[in-house]
């Protein structure tokens, strides 16, 4: 979805303490997509710079990174 250009947005969700996961806001579907492992579970990131890392693998370019943290 991202080398298609179909994700207008990307959120860094702390889901837990020091536990984070990647979601897409995707054109033309409502709500968010969870990036998910090969055994369909959420990929959970322990490190911010962890998670930096694999978007720039991911190569998306432009797109709007928002981060939410837990209060």
């Amino acid at each position: 979805m991202l080398h298609k250009g179909a994700a207008i947005e990307v959120v860094i969700a702390e889901v837990a303490q020091g536990s984070y996961q990647l979601q897409l806001v995707v054109a033309l579907h409502a709500g968010r997509r969870t990036l998910m492992t090969a055994t369909r579970q959420p990929r959970a990131f322990r490190s911010l710079d962890t998670l930096r890392g694999h978007l720039k693998t991911l190569g998306i370019g432009k797109t709007l990174v928002r981060l939410e943290l837990l209060p």
